[in-house]
């Protein structure tokens, strides 16, 4: 496991969210915690570290590799959806 995905998974702890280890990297996993993020900022409570976090974490990690992996698929898919 990489240096990126230990970030990862110590974010998630850090939130209390038990992902399985294959999945911490996955789009769909990170897509789930933005939005589990997003969510947290309308609690009082945790508004402004569920806001930092989201903000660390695009930027730190989502924004690190999501532009390449959309302008790969868009060169590489051979389903017209992903074009």
């Amino acid at each position: 496991m990489g240096e990126s995905s230990l970030a990862v998974q110590k974010l998630y702890q850090q939130w209390e969210i038990a992902i399985d280890a294959n999945l911490s990297d996955h789009l769909a996993t990170e897509l789930e915690f933005l939005a589990f993020l997003s969510a947290a900022t309308t609690l009082t409570e945790v508004a402004t570290d569920a806001l930092a976090t989201r903000e660390y974490f695009l930027e730190e990690h989502v924004r690190q590799w999501l532009p390449q992996f959309c302008r790969d698929l868009q060169k590489e898919a051979t389903v017209e959806a992903y074009k």
